[in-house]
């Protein structure tokens, strides 16, 4: 079988969505083939090329361009009409030589980093498995958008449409995260699959026997406003050095400008910047407390990193339902504002009996649940299970 993923990026850009493709390139089973479609955007490069190749040995790679329509300053609904109406990625497609598209459509499946791509396969829905999915954004269903009560203003009504027409339509399954499972059903496609992300638990297990004196607090993330970075520097603006803690920032991004600022301030403050991926591991091994006010997220990698490292974990309201089986062991939700999050910091730091689980316990469920090899195993199950349908029906 072979299996097309689909990216936005340059692997070598190393975040979260291609760091999910690395991992089931990694796990693939041998009966299956993978070709990777790549982008030349890249703003850091946090993998090497040689560990790229080192990863991706055996697979075919199609590198091309990236759209450039995110040059765009302007935001809003008229930037989105705008953006959907030029169509970048199909003028991308138009741009191709006969022999990349030959190249792009030799496929039995397609799994799609990011939907937009999905007018590559133009045509194809009745032939092969044509995966949406929710890594970059889910796939824009009117009905769903009305449903949800996202649809109020009239013009939100047509960009939702015309989108629909234009991306949505030539896909013919979806992958949800576990915390969308409840609108499975409302996806009008015959595709269906609900499986979380996953984690390495060879790289990310806790330091069983740790106990800092401090509390030390942790936030990994890219510096974006999404990932709650103005609710972390309000945070941080309200913690004084009469507290017994240290804050630990590691991450790149837009903002990564404040966080120099602040850490510059306040010595309790350190931030790492983009780290490679064993100083990653050891940060999160030597604290004691996650904290992700998030605003918007599908599937965060980095807090399940944190659940398996043996940290407590301060999720934001937002991802409930996605980390459920942790409530009551070493996370909790709370509403991703400044002053919520910080009045339970300073309860755990007056008080850190309030955050002590069983690490080994709370590890071992994540091993048998969460690490990558398990969640790839399902993965692949589901991808088989599709293609081999499609295959009856064409057949037939």
């Amino acid at each position: 079988m072979k299996l097309t993923f689909f990216l936005f990026t340059d692997l070598r850009t190393g975040a979260g969505t291609e760091r999910v493709a690395l991992e089931l390139i990694k796990n693939k089973p041998m009966d299956i083939d993978i070709q990777i479609i790549e982008t030349d955007r890249m703003n850091k490069e946090r993998i090497s090329e040689e560990e790229i190749k080192r990863i991706t040995k055996g697979c075919r790679i199609i590198k091309i361009p990236f759209p450039k329509w995110h040059k765009i300053r302007m935001r809003g609904i008229f930037t989105n009409i705008l953006n959907v109406t030029v169509k970048p990625t199909l003028r991308v497609y138009n741009h191709l030589s006969k022999k990349i598209i030959d190249d792009i459509h030799d496929t039995d499946a397609v799994y799609f980093f990011n939907n937009l791509y999905s007018v590559f396969y133009k045509g194809f829905k009745n032939k092969i498995p044509l995966i949406g999915t929710g890594h970059t954004g889910f796939p824009i269903i009117p009905k769903i958008e009305e449903e949800m009560g996202l649809l109020t203003n009239p013009m939100k009504k047509i960009w939702a449409n015309m989108y629909y027409k234009i991306y949505s339509e030539n896909l013919n399954g979806i992958h949800l995260f576990t915390h969308s499972k409840k609108i499975l059903d409302l996806y009008p496609y015959k595709y269906k699959m609900v499986l979380g992300n996953g984690v390495d638990t060879s790289a990310y297990y806790p330091d069983i026997l740790m106990h800092n004196g401090t509390v030390k607090f942790l936030f990994v993330a890219r510096l974006e406003k999404s990932k709650g970075l103005f609710i972390i520097q309000e945070i941080l603006k309200r913690l004084n050095c009469d507290f017994s803690y240290e804050f630990h920032i590691a991450g790149g991004g837009s903002m990564e400008y404040l966080m120099r600022e602040m850490s510059k301030n306040n010595k309790r403050i350190i931030y790492h910047g983009i780290l490679k991926d064993s100083d990653l591991e050891k940060l999160y091994r030597e604290c004691d407390v996650f904290v992700y006010p998030t605003l918007w997220d599908t599937f965060a990698i980095v807090v399940l990193q944190a659940l398996s490292s043996g940290l407590y974990v301060i999720d934001s309201e937002k991802q409930r339902g996605t980390y459920d089986d942790f409530l009551d062991k070493n996370l909790e939700y709370l509403h991703p504002d400044p002053l919520t999050f910080y009045n339970r910091m300073v309860q755990i730091i007056q008080n850190r009996k309030t955050i002590l689980f069983d690490k080994k316990m709370v590890y071992n469920h994540i091993k048998e649940n969460y690490d990558w090899k398990v969640i790839s195993d399902k993965f692949y199950t589901y991808m088989r299970d599709f293609y081999n349908d499609s295959n009856i029906q064409n057949k037939s």
